[in-house]
């Protein structure tokens, strides 16, 4: 709920640029947003960025196999 108050805090009555990154890909676990942050960006015509769609690379290939290793050890674990 904090990125919600935050983007709100951004609104000026100068021209500024608000977006929200969605990290809706794998590696990040897709980390979910509240809802509510997606009506406010939409009503606010604010931008949302897609780690899914609008990235070509998130990682470095050798960091992201080092991650997957980790996750794999971590499963391990548990």
């Amino acid at each position: 709920m904090g990125d919600k108050h935050m983007l709100l805090l951004t609104e000026h009555t100068e021209p500024s640029f608000a977006c929200i990154v969605d990290h809706d890909v794998e590696e990040c676990n897709n980390l979910p947003y509240h809802n509510s942050i997606y009506e406010i960006a939409n009503n606010r015509t604010w931008t949302t960025i897609s780690m899914k769609d609008d990235f070509r690379m998130i990682f470095d290939p050798q960091v992201e196999k080092e991650i997957k290793s980790h996750l794999q050890s971590q499963k391990t674990l548990q």
